[in-house]
């Protein structure tokens, strides 16, 4: 028998307070430190509560992973809005100075994505299938640039893959602590933008 409508609706708020407390937590702690008893006494309910919402820590994570990605999604969606009237080299560089501005700002959610180790397959999948996903936008406004003129022609997916690759490694070379001074890694970062965009345009131009 069907739950009633009311039933449903708790059950998703309280997965919601659940997310909401691991994400909460993501700012204390790593992401391999969440466990569900810290995320049972955040919610202020017995640790065996949590498997009526969720079937393990692992669906958890894939909850999280699924949430990120849900902010991405509304990014996305304004950025190729701008892109419909503005030049696509501001749109993206914008676009990644936003990324990176809320990567530091959430460190640990940075982490999730792009440390984490994740060895349930169908997590890794799902990861996987974001992630290309994410490319793949980002390729198609590539492929915007290069239509108009503003990039050279090149594979839009490996350009897309590349220029990300550019811009994460200074922040994932701190999070491993290979660039410990915060301040360096602020100055690598803005010249790993400068080096993106010098990649995708058909002349040199200074987009600092």
């Amino acid at each position: 028998m069907p739950r009633p409508r009311h039933s449903i609706q708790k059950v998703e708020q309280m997965r919601n307070r659940i997310i909401d407390a691991a994400f909460a937590l993501l700012e204390e702690v790593d992401p391999e430190e969440i466990s569900i008893r810290l995320i049972a006494e955040r919610v202020g309910v017995s640790h065996m509560v949590f498997y009526t919402y969720f079937n393990n820590r692992d669906a958890l994570i894939q909850a999280l992973i699924e949430k990120q990605q849900e902010h991405m999604n509304k990014q996305f969606a304004g950025i190729m809005l701008r892109a419909e009237q503005e030049k696509i080299h501001v749109v993206l560089l914008d676009a990644l100075r936003l990324y990176l501005e809320k990567a530091k700002l959430r460190p640990k959610g940075f982490q999730l994505l792009w440390l984490m180790s994740i060895k349930h397959p169908e997590i890794f999948t799902q990861h996987k299938n974001m992630f290309q996903k994410n490319i793949q936008r980002l390729a198609d406004l590539i492929q915007i640039g290069m239509d108009r003129g503003e990039f050279i022609q090149r594979d839009t997916f490996l350009a897309a893959l590349t220029i990300l690759s550019i811009v994460a490694a200074p922040l994932i070379l701190h999070h491993l602590g290979r660039i410990p001074d915060k301040k360096m890694c602020d100055q690598i970062m803005k010249e790993s933008l400068d080096a993106a965009m010098q990649y995708l345009s058909r002349k040199k131009i200074s987009f600092s």
